[in-house]
């Protein structure tokens, strides 16, 4: 499991006992707790689906998740899901300001140049060389 599939978990896991504590306070202190609303099978299910972006609708939910509650908790699980996942990472940034001009884009662009006529950039950063 990696992270962000961890932190989906930990998201619905709170879901869930938030859910419970709110729908059901007659069971607090009894043996049934919030697994009895959402197993550990349909919370993983959920997070397998989540990772694979496969949560596109309540109609798709219903079909992908078999779950008694889905057509009465599906929007809000949704929407919270949607919520968590993680935004994406920015385009990265090119390593030198001048990079068009210099021998990192001649090399980029497939361009000729001898190991020879490349020299330390003058600004003295040790991530490109200059040509």
């Amino acid at each position: 499991m990696n992270i962000a599939e961890h932190d989906v978990v930990g998201i619905l896991r709170k879901w869930r006992r938030d859910m419970w504590e709110r729908e059901h306070p007659e069971y607090k202190g009894t043996m049934l707790g919030p697994r009895t609303l959402m197993s550990d099978r349909v919370l993983q299910r959920l997070v397998a689906l989540s990772h694979a972006n496969a949560l596109d609708s309540i109609d798709q939910l219903i079909r992908d998740l078999d779950w008694c509650h889905t057509a009465k908790y599906g929007d809000e699980l949704l929407k919270l899901l949607h919520n968590s996942r993680p935004a994406p990472l920015p385009a990265p940034l090119p390593s030198h300001p001048d990079q068009s001009s210099s021998g990192n884009a001649a090399i980029a662009q497939g361009s000729a140049v001898t190991v020879s006529a490349l020299i330390p950039c003058e600004c003295e950063c040790v991530t490109h060389w200059c040509q």
